[in-house]
């Protein structure tokens, strides 16, 4: 099991200067670090997992198949705050061609499922208050699906856990008995 973390939240605030500043002033200047475990109870030490040269949080890795991993990841970068994608052979990268933003500015908090063919990417765009999602083949172009999604309102970073029809049909069954 690998976890990913920003800077801040597994060590406070980093060293100041440690990292290529852009126009982030280094309280705010974030990178990806990674621990691994196999107990959760004991962690190998963290090491930087990502530095793309701007502030970077918010990560999920995605296995398409084997040998190929896709990167989705939050640039922290002021005024930008976009989502964007990266491209490895393992979940441990090296992550390669990061994308241009497939979100508007002000969006984070990436979550993906696969659903049949297509990966849905559900988003936090925290300025309009507002959970959106994007649909892609190829992590290469990207649909607007907002349409076609159903969020509860102030709903913000979720999580997907993919669980079986039975299970939520179980459920319904016990909400239906209170």
């Amino acid at each position: 099991m690998m976890m990913l973390k920003s800077s801040t939240s597994l060590f406070g605030l980093q060293p100041f200067g440690r990292f290529e500043r852009g126009i982030e002033p280094d309280s705010n200047n974030h990178r990806l670090y990674s621990t691994t475990t196999k107990d959760f109870k004991s962690f190998t030490p963290a090491k930087l997992y990502l530095d793309p040269k701007f502030s970077v949080i918010d990560a999920q890795i995605v296995k398409r198949k084997a040998g190929d991993y896709v990167l989705i990841l939050k640039d922290n970068t002021r005024p930008e705050r976009n989502v964007k994608v990266a491209f490895g052979t393992s979940a441990m990268g090296p992550w390669k061609n990061i994308s241009k933003p497939f979100t508007e500015n002000f969006t984070e908090g990436p979550n993906t499922v696969k659903v049949k063919d297509s990966w849905l990417i559900y988003f936090d765009a925290y300025r309009k208050k507002t959970y959106e999602a994007v649909a892609t083949k190829d992590f290469v172009h990207f649909e607007n699906i907002n349409d076609k999604i159903h969020i509860p309102e102030g709903h913000k970073h979720g999580t997907i856990v993919p669980v079986k029809k039975a299970f939520v049909k179980k459920l319904l069954k016990q909400l239906d008995k209170k």
